[in-house]
Parts: C-alpha cells; sequence; structure tokens
C-alpha cells in the first residue's frame, strides 16, 4: 500500500490499487478488526468465516434476501470486500491452502502493512 497526494492506496496480489480513503467509518472499522486477524495469523478458514458472517455482510452493504445475506456485484466491486478478500487470499496463500499465483507479483505485504496501521490509527 503506498500513500499517495489523494489518499492511501492497498496494492492487492493482482495489482489492483484501492484507495482506502474511499472507506466510511463502518468500513474503516471492519478493516481493523479484520486487519488485527490478519496480524495474529488468525486461521484461513476461521477469517474466511467471520469475512462471511451475517454481521460483515451486512456492514458490507449485501443484501438480505430469505433471511440470508448475499454478496452481489456491489458488494464484489467495493474497496472493503476487495481489501478483505485480498487479506483471506494471502492467509490462505501463507497457510498452504492456496498457491501464489504467476499472476500475483504483489506478494509482499510489507507496504500494505505499514500503511494500514498509518491508516487505521489516524
Amino acid at each position: 500500500m503506498s500513500r499517495g497526494q489523494a489518499g492511501f492506496y492497498y496494492i492487492t496480489l493482482e495489482g489492483e490499487r484501492l484507495n482506502l480513503r474511499k472507506l466510511g467509518k463502518k468500513h474503516r472499522e471492519l478493516l481493523r478488526k479484520f486487519f488485527k486477524l490478519y496480524q495474529e495469523e488468525r486461521g484461513f478458514v476461521d477469517f474466511s468465516n467471520a469475512m462471511n458472517s451475517p454481521d460483515s455482510l451486512k456492514i458490507m452493504g449485501a443484501l438480505r434476501m430469505n433471511g440470508q445475506y448475499w454478496i452481489g456485484s456491489k458488494v464484489l466491486r467495493s474497496i472493503i470486500f476487495s481489501v478483505l478478500q485480498d487479506l483471506c487470499n494471502r492467509l490462505a496463500i501463507k497457510q498452504g491452502f492456496s498457491e501464489e499465483g504467476k499472476e500475483r507479483r504483489y506478494m509482499d505485504f510489507a507496504e500494505n502493512e505499514k500503511a494500514l496501521n498509518e491508516f487505521l490509527t489516524r
């Protein structure tokens, strides 16, 4: 993640730049929670389950249908979902659930970690 003139940017494994300044208060709090889980190296399955829990999906803006939250295109394209999914993917790779793909040339997390710490503590 880098800090640019227009905001803080998170770089995904695929190289997508996500402007964290566009996150609202609830999304920022959700990111803070999941970044802490990532730093604690929480189990990939636990992280994924927590990310897809009704509470998390509701905060991300998922639609509720038939008593369940559904991840529609709006959520899939959202910054918060993209960052959390990327953190989840990084845990999966670290813990051997997934292999680092050839297109994932942005595996180094040092810049993301530094900027997330700065962004979430201001």
